[in-house]
């Protein structure tokens, strides 16, 4: 179902293999290997011109190169290891541009697909889990990039490297090094399996103490004034202090845990790198060895690396998890069923007019008012005024533009706005009426079929209430207009005006 899911999105988890960012770390990592692997034999040559001859892989680029610098002398070595230097920081420039241009370009594409998704299905009328939706925008599409996909190119080009300095010291040392290198892998990966259940078992342990102490938090503050006058002070203090001293502990073992385990792998690659020089030092050249503990200095981390993000992975498979879950919580059914009696009458109404619902409030207006404007947008083009209002926070140009009005229409209703003593730069700087009004002042400078305005009035002064009433009915005459409302002051007034009927549901 997971799988289903994403692909619907185009969010599969196969989309990064063909993806320009996922095997930039590949790059990065064979740039590195070349470098660990040059700098160590510049080196020994500068200090050691003679020192002999490689075998087995590339032991003719190898003598050319030492023979180069043997010619070279001092200036030589450090004129090559110099631009090894530069050429390596070129091109890890280089490469995280391209890496961090190619995962902005789709992590952009995959969270606008999840929006435009998002209001197709609010479009639509159908109703979702907003919690669970605005956790998968706003942080489940970044741990699917960050805790799946870029852990998982790390992995390869780890698994790359171990794969390369592998080879090279099977062709250098013979087939006894490979296995002896593949027994002691397959140890450290036991070591580590290990190592990582018990950090699952941390993490689920802090995971439970930190949603308990959470909880108990909100308690306290939603609960203060009836837990103090009701004694229970004490009980909270400690049940919220054992919360605490628990999850702290925990969070401490998982903080200390990578540590403990770095030390324990670090000490057996060291052991297996000295048992490995004292099994082939004897018959290798010093080129040899500069070239193999150069490439090793690079590749010991390997191992502990591609065993943090396989951890880093398994973590944030809740990431997967939460996106398949805010795209099933699509399909939960309407809190309150549309109001049969409201639908008939409002799919009755004539093209222009003036028409209120009234009726008392959880009887479903609202909900017949969507779903009923969700049918008629086959046909016909509607405004809508919501209830709530918009998102206060929102920056009136942004809001102006997220209702449908083009740049021209936007910089006319700023000047309109502006004229009325409404010119501000977010809706959050003006009282709760006058951001109403804003709205409503928006919604009416479009050009419509039918316009509906739920709560219109709400926090209205007498005097913006009024410029509200002669648009209405200006609309009135060319429009159908729909007013949902519980003043009945304003409807009473309005209906004066405009000559509006009242549709009263039971």
């Amino acid at each position: 179902m997971t799988k289903i899911r994403l692909k619907l999105l185009e969010l599969n988890l196969w989309k990064p293999l063909r993806s320009t960012y996922f095997w930039i770390p590949c790059f990065l990592a064979l740039l590195d290997l070349a470098f660990y692997a040059t700098a160590p034999l510049i080196l020994l040559s500068a200090v050691l011109p003679t020192h002999g001859s490689a075998t087995g892989a590339l032991s003719k680029e190898i003598s050319w190169l030492t023979s180069l610098l043997a010619s070279g002398g001092t200036s030589g070595a450090f004129a090559l290891l110099l631009s090894c230097i530069v050429l390596r920081i070129i091109g890890t420039k280089v490469s995280e541009r391209v890496f961090a241009r190619s995962v902005a370009k789709l992590y952009t594409e995959d969270s606008e697909k999840l929006l435009k998704w998002y209001l197709t299905v609010v479009s639509q009328g159908r109703n979702a889990d907003i919690p669970k939706i605005r956790k998968a925008i706003n942080a489940e599409v970044s741990n699917l990039y960050f805790g799946i996909r870029v852990p998982a190119a790390i992995i390869v080009s780890e698994f790359m490297l171990l794969l390369m300095i592998s080879i090279y010291a099977t062709f250098i040392f013979g087939l006894m090094v490979f296995l002896f290198a593949g027994a002691v892998g397959i140890s450290i990966f036991s070591i580590l399996y290990f190592i990582r259940r018990k950090s699952a078992a941390v993490g689920r342990a802090r995971s439970t103490f930190e949603q308990q102490r959470l909880e108990m938090t909100e308690v306290a503050l939603s609960s203060a004034f009836s837990i103090g006058v009701n004694g229970g002070q004490q009980h909270l203090t400690n049940r919220f202090n054992y919360l605490t001293n628990n999850f702290a502990y925990a969070l401490g073992q998982q903080v200390v845990l990578p540590h403990s385990t770095k030390a324990l792998i670090d000490g057996i690659l060291v052991l297996f790198v000295f048992l490995l020089l004292i099994l082939v030092g004897v018959s290798s050249t010093p080129s040899d060895m500069a070239i193999l503990g150069g490439m090793s200095v690079r590749v010991i981390p390997s191992l502990s690396r591609i065993s943090s993000y396989i951890e880093t992975m398994r973590i944030n498979e809740v990431a997967v998890t939460e996106l398949s879950a805010a795209l099933d919580s699509t399909n939960l059914p309407s809190v309150i069923p549309p109001n049969e009696e409201l639908y008939r009458a409002l799919s009755s109404l004539p093209r222009t007019g003036m028409f209120f619902v009234v009726g008392a409030s959880g009887i479903g207006k609202t909900t017949t008012i969507k779903h009923w404007i969700t049918k008629t947008q086959a046909t016909k083009s509607v405004a809508f005024l919501e209830q709530s209002g918009f998102e206060s926070r929102a920056e009136i140009v942004d809001y102006l533009a997220l209702v449908g009005l083009d740049e021209e229409e936007t910089k006319a209703t700023q000047q309109y706005l502006s004229n009325l003593g409404l010119n501000s730069f977010r809706l959050s700087h003006l009282s709760g009426g006058q951001a109403k009004f804003v709205q409503f002042a928006a919604i009416s400078r479009k050009i419509e079929d039918i316009y509906v305005f739920d709560e219109p009035s709400v926090g209205l002064d007498q005097q913006l209430q009024a410029t509200m009433i002669n648009i209405l009915t200006t609309l009135s005459k060319n429009a159908l207009i729909v007013v949902v409302s519980h003043d009945q002051a304003f409807v009473d007034l309005l209906a004066q005006r405009a000559s509006g009927t009242i549709i009263e549901v039971h």
